[in-house]
C-alpha cells in the first residue's frame, strides 16, 4: 500500500484521500497494481534495473509464486491456508483492500 500510495500522481496528498479511493486503487486489477507500481516508480526517475533496494523490493514483491498446497515435508496444508499463487504485492493488496473495507468503511457505515 505504502509503494501504491507513493507512486500516485504529484498533488495527490496520501494524507488527503480517503480510505474509499485507498480502497479502490488498491482492488482495481486493471492495470494490475503490480504495473501501476512500476510505472509511477519510473515516472519518480526510480531505476528498477539498478540493484538498488527499491528494485530489489519492487522486483521480489512482483515475482510470480507458484501455488503452495503443501508444507516442505510432504504434508498438505489446509484449504484455508493453501496459496493460490500470485504476486506478494497482489495478494497484499487484496489484503489491504479487505481489511481497510471491514474495518474501517464497514465500521462508518454501521456507525
Amino acid at each position: 500500500m505504502a509503494l501504491l500510495l507513493y507512486t500516485r500522481p504529484a498533488g495527490d496528498d496520501p494524507r488527503e484521500l480517503p480510505v474509499e479511493r485507498i480502497v479502490e486503487a488498491l482492488r482495481t486489477s486493471e492495470p494490475p497494481i503490480e504495473d501501476v507500481v512500476r510505472q509511477g516508480l519510473a515516472s519518480r526517475r526510480h531505476r528498477l534495473d539498478d540493484g538498488s533496494e527499491i528494485s530489489t523490493l519492487v522486483r521480489w514483491l512482483t515475482e510470480y509464486q507458484e501455488p503452495l498446497t503443501h508444507m516442505a515435508g510432504g504434508t498438505e496444508l489446509a484449504s484455508m491456508d493453501q496459496w493460490p499463487g500470485g504476486t506478494l504485492m497482489g495478494a497484499s493488496a487484496k489484503w489491504a483492500a479487505d481489511s481497510l473495507a471491514y474495518h474501517h468503511l464497514g465500521a462508518a457505515a454501521d456507525g
